[in-house]
């Protein structure tokens, strides 16, 4: 049984973001919200922290997040199961919720597909 891809997306919904970091790098990598600054800024986030979606485009401190619609997102840890909730799980990856977080209003997300090679999910915001 072979996969659709990630380019088989429909619609995706994104929003213009900044940031005071350089994030060129991370590029296809989670990003979150970073409280107690600007409205709209966004920063890799560290472990457990809630994800706001797909960092897709940044250059000159702006950049473009997708934040609903299916993510390819890497992840860390051990491998997502199909259907579970995922939280950042540091450095732009993403890890399975755990029940406690998810309990507690954390986790986001529904995995749909997982690529245990390249350490990849697909995730629908």
């Amino acid at each position: 049984m072979s996969f659709p891809t990630s380019n088989n997306r429909h619609t995706d919904f994104t929003i213009t973001v900044v940031s005071t970091t350089d994030l060129s790098n991370s590029v296809g990598k989670a990003v979150g919200l970073v409280t107690g600054t600007n409205p709209y800024t966004v920063a890799l986030v560290a472990d457990g922290v809630e994800i706001l979606g797909e960092l897709l485009y940044f250059a000159d401190g702006i950049g473009t997040v997708r934040i609903q619609g299916v993510c390819t997102l890497p992840y860390t840890g051990a491998t997502p199961t199909l259907n579970s909730k995922v939280i950042s799980g540091a450095n732009g990856n993403v890890r399975q919720a755990t029940t406690t977080e998810i309990g507690n209003g954390y986790g986001r997300g529904l995995v749909l597909r997982v690529d245990t090679t390249n350490h990849y999910v697909d995730v629908l915001l």
